[in-house]
């Protein structure tokens, strides 16, 4: 307590003073080894643990980005969302960590649609009752491949999948929750989702400018109602700041997998080789891919969980 390591009785012999201070002197040098080793162990454990995140965040990109292989427009779309959210999470104030959660398991909102069949995801034209209906099971097709995880990250996303098309006067799908019954997480997935659908064009319409899209969610242009949100949430996109930032993340199309060019494939091009093999077969030999894809992927993302997020 007073600062002293030893302490002599006069009258001070001589050799135990050489040898007290030998010893404190070599005691020191192993402190000072071991604080050199703590800091080297935290500096590689950091280091793991960065690499772990960023193998975490790849793993869970690459099982999103094979909607890509379906629709270019979704992958960017993905991207978009996720950092809306971040966005949003930040403004409401929520903790560091929780909004990180959030940017990583926002990107599996829309999972479930693996599920669904390519001449429904990508017709152009307004789906029949029926196809509406198999499209609407997308959230709980979602939910089911994400359910039963110990990861914090995952959970959220399961969650996130599930309730992104609930709202908040209890008209959405698929279980028709209302207010707080709909967690936090999907309520602000079901803003940023709603707000990039805006911005971008569609086959039924142009895209919005980012006041337009801000003015729609605010005062409700028939079928997108403000009623359908959070009220918190929706100040939130408000905002000044967060606005300003939103739209400078907004970015059409964004970076794609596919490229835009014909595909060449002995000398034929992709057009080409689609009228010699009958579409059923085509997408037959997708939708084989696309499970390949996502077990493969699938499996990755589990053993990560397995070490620990």
């Amino acid at each position: 307590e007073a600062g002293a390591n030893d302490f002599l009785t006069k009258p001070v012999d001589r050799t135990e003073l050489l040898l007290r201070c030998s010893n404190l002197l070599k005691a020191k040098e192993y402190g000072d080894l071991l604080a050199r080793y703590n800091r080297e162990l935290a500096s590689q454990v950091e280091e793991k643990t960065r690499e772990l995140k960023e193998g975490y965040r790849d793993t869970i990109m690459r099982l999103v980005n094979m909607s890509e292989y379906k629709d270019e427009e979704t992958g960017a779309h993905i991207r978009r969302v996720s950092r809306y959210c971040a966005e949003m999470g930040r403004a409401l104030g929520m903790p560091p960590d929780e909004v990180e959660i959030l940017e990583l398991a926002s990107p599996m909102h829309d999972i479930g649609k693996v599920g669904i069949p390519s001449e429904i995801l990508l017709k152009r034209g307004k789906l029949t009752d029926l196809e509406f209906s198999l499209m609407k099971t997308h959230p709980e097709i979602g939910a089911r491949i994400l359910a039963g995880s110990r990861s914090r990250v995952i959970q959220v996303s399961e969650s996130i999948a599930w309730c992104h098309h609930e709202r908040w006067d209890g008209t959405g799908y698929p279980r028709g929750l209302r207010g707080g019954q709909i967690p936090l997480e999907a309520r602000i997935m079901s803003i940023a989702d709603q707000y990039d659908a805006l911005r971008s064009p569609r086959p039924y319409k142009g895209a919005f400018s980012h006041e337009k899209a801000c003015a729609i969610i605010e005062e409700g242009d028939g079928r997108t109602m403000p009623g359908h949100f959070d009220p918190d949430v929706q100040a939130a996109i408000q905002s000044g700041e967060i606005v300003t930032r939103m739209e400078k993340r907004f970015s059409p199309g964004g970076p794609r997998i596919i490229a835009s060019a014909p595909l060449e494939i002995s000398g034929r091009s992709a057009g080409a080789i689609r009228a010699v093999i009958p579409l059923q077969d085509i997408n037959r030999s997708m939708r084989h891919a696309y499970s390949f894809i996502f077990f493969y992927i699938l499996i990755s993302a589990v053993t990560l969980i397995l070490v620990g997020f």
